[in-house]
């Protein structure tokens, strides 16, 4: 991912203690508060989440920049910002931290977490280099299924939401979707167009006949993810539902995910 880090020399004691984002364990807080002229270092980038969805109202995004050097020890925060009434996915942040508190020698990392109230929505679960060489400022967040969805098991048949064909991701707000019925049917909206056509299923594996669908035209890029998908889904051979995230990964022949969706 692109590296979006920057400095810039501490003006004033007052303004910065202000204006500070920081929280929790407040380090690079009270560094900066005892060496005014200390320069800042600035981490910039977005948190994201596969769901198309909004999140519910209050939401906050808390985002931390922590050394995990030890695997053997919990690790420990550096800086961290916390976003207010968070909406959708892409959400920006800007968090600051003092360099005294880095050692070259460590591995520190972005980690972020959505929360509404003490509910805990989406968790990081992914390693996010935050410095060096290999810095990712991109950090995405994996849904956490409510005790109320985990109670319910998720089986293949239902409506399904892609979000990412062959590794490529989709586009934003333009909706691909799949269902599938106990009598042998499936079907949904391509994006541009709708389709249906029979699918076969025995154990884990899955088949999906020749679909037919509506001839609209649309724009070059939303043509091009239907097809994407057509061809995608004509390969399929097997599939897994992951209930914890409530996703369906339909397989090809060789078992690499194909088509990622969610529960709709």
């Amino acid at each position: 991912m692109a590296r979006n880090i920057r400095s810039f020399h501490h003006r004033s004691r007052r303004a910065f203690l202000a204006g500070a984002c920081m929280f929790g364990a407040g380090l690079a807080t009270r560094a900066f508060a005892d060496r005014p002229d200390v320069r800042e270092e600035i981490i910039e980038g977005n948190v994201v989440y596969r769901e198309r969805m909004t999140l519910p109202p209050g939401a906050r995004v808390d985002v931390e920049l922590v050394d995990v050097s030890r695997a053997d020890a919990p690790s420990v925060t550096i800086a961290s910002v916390r976003i207010e009434d968070a909406h959708a996915s892409p959400i920006p942040y800007r968090l600051t931290y003092d360099p005294a508190l880095i050692d070259s020698r460590f591995t520190y990392a972005l980690t972020a977490r959505i929360y509404v109230g003490d509910r805990l929505l989406f968790l990081s679960t992914t390693h996010h280099p935050a410095l060096g060489d290999e810095v990712d400022t991109e950090i995405l967040v994996e849904r956490i299924a409510s005790p109320d969805e985990k109670a319910t098991e998720l089986d293949i048949y239902g409506s399904w939401l892609a979000e990412d064909i062959e590794g490529g991701g989709v586009i934003d707000n333009l909706q691909t979707t799949l269902e599938i019925d106990q009598d042998g049917r499936a079907g949904g909206h391509g994006g541009c167009n709708s389709y249906g056509g029979e699918v076969t299923i025995d154990g884990d594996t899955i088949r999906f006949g020749r679909m037919a669908g509506t001839l609209m035209a649309c724009a070059e890029a939303v043509m091009n993810q239907e097809s994407k998908f057509h061809d995608a889904l004509g390969r399929v051979a097997a599939f897994r539902i992951e209930q914890d995230q409530r996703k369906l990964l339909l397989l090809g022949a060789d078992g690499n995910t194909l088509i990622q969706l969610a529960a709709n």
